[in-house]
């Protein structure tokens, strides 16, 4: 079963056609990369999964439902979890708070609740290794460590579907490394589905099970990774000058 499908989507800005009839699919618990150069439509398309834009054309199908005007609230509601290519965290508040945030008020929805996302944070900081930063404010973190609570944040409320927006974005390699780690130790433990995007071809590669290529809003190429680096139009739109 999909756990998202993007059917003939299009996603137009004044006279600029940023998407061009999208199809595009991630079966459950599928790791799907998304490659392309600057402009081809990599950030537009998750904003049209995720809600943030709404396709003028086409529909968007998240569990078997049509989600094409669902605001993003209501999707994240429903489980589709997102990071961006560069976090934004309360910069005053510490790493245990910018996880529970958002969380309902007690005295809307019961302690129990609060206590339930409070253990939720916890889950989540030891499983990735965070649990030495979780009492640092995010302004003082280092960038990598920002980027993997961008990630912990996206996963507070177990999404079905967790959408990547260049998480390697400004890592050094060794972090890159570590991220890479832990999305595959996450994936295995959470059961969650994944869309990566991302310019560092060698890392989304190693991560997915299916790559799809964009090019000026298009689907160039769709395979295994090894198929979709060798394929002559990848190559021709941005492999071969990386």
């Amino acid at each position: 079963m999909n756990t998202v499908a993007l059917d003939q989507v299009v996603v137009r800005f004044g006279g600029v056609t940023a998407l061009q009839q999208i199809e595009l699919s991630v079966a459950d618990r599928e790791l799907v990369g998304l490659v392309g150069p600057n402009g081809a439509g990599k950030s537009t398309l998750l904003a049209a999964i995720g809600g943030a834009l709404r396709p003028q054309e086409g529909r968007v199908r998240f569990k078997d439902r049509d989600v094409t005007r669902f605001p993003a609230h209501r999707r994240a509601r429903m489980g589709i979890g997102r990071t961006f290519q560069h976090p934004a965290l309360f910069d005053s508040l510490t790493v245990r708070e910018n996880l529970t945030v958002g969380r309902d008020r007690p005295r809307h929805r019961g302690r129990e609740k609060a206590r339930h996302h409070d253990a939720r944070a916890e889950e989540l900081l030891a499983a990735m290794d965070l649990a030495d930063w979780c009492d640092v404010a995010s302004r003082d973190l280092p960038y990598g460590i920002k980027k993997l609570i961008d990630v912990a944040r996206a996963l507070m409320r177990r999404p079905s579907l967790l959408l990547l927006d260049e998480p390697g974005a400004g890592l050094n390699a060794s972090e890159k490394e570590r991220l890479a780690g832990l999305l595959v130790r996450l994936h295995a433990t959470e059961g969650f589905g994944a869309i990566v995007v991302e310019h560092d071809v060698d890392f989304v590669m190693g991560l997915s099970n299916r790559v799809y290529a964009l090019d000026f809003g298009e689907v160039i190429a769709c395979g295994p990774p090894d198929q979709v680096r060798r394929d002559p139009r990848v190559i021709e739109a941005f492999l071969g000058a990386a």
